[in-house]
């Protein structure tokens, strides 16, 4: 994903309200490339995050995050 579309996003969540959200990120330089380089060449890194952001199964990342908070002792107000 591209940091301007991110920024959209928590632009429009912020403008419906959202106050709080969970949110990560991870940039090129967490990674090593399999020849044990760092991805240096931004196209790249591109084309990588490109292909996880629409192959990787997300519903995984959201059911662990669910049980997650089924877990959570937090005050109800």
């Amino acid at each position: 994903m591209k940091i301007d579309e991110a920024i959209k996003m928590l632009n429009d969540a912020k403008t419906n309200g959202s106050k709080d959200i969970i949110f990560s990120f991870w940039e090129a330089k967490d990674f090593i490339r399999k020849q044990k380089k760092t991805f240096t060449n931004n196209i790249v890194w591109s084309n990588i995050a490109d292909y996880i952001h629409f192959n990787m199964d997300w519903k995984y990342m959201h059911s662990e995050l669910q049980k997650m908070i089924d877990k959570v002792k937090v005050k109800d107000l």
